[in-house]
């Protein structure tokens, strides 16, 4: 069966995660998929410390123009998520 993969992103809404994704998933198996939703945000939240958190937000709220070598790093080290996801 085919996949469909819905991966929902800290920039879209930080307080509130978008619905959408479940929403959509009796629309994705009607159409003969397998949807598969991930949720970057929370897996970020449950994975990286506070400090590396409020360093992200900054940014994504576009506070601080420049996210710093450890935030980035840090990130880029949960990438993985996304590449197991598909």
């Amino acid at each position: 069966m085919n996949k469909f993969v819905f991966v929902t992103l800290p920039s879209v809404e930080l307080e509130r995660p978008p619905a959408a994704a479940g929403a959509l998933v009796p629309v994705i198996k009607k159409a003969g998929l397998e949807p598969i939703v991930k949720d970057f945000t929370l897996f970020l939240f449950k994975n990286l410390n506070h400090k590396i958190i409020q360093k992200l937000e900054r940014y994504w709220r576009g506070k601080s123009d420049v996210l710093d070598d450890e935030a980035r790093n840090a990130l880029n080290r949960h990438l993985i998520f996304l590449l197991q996801t598909l």
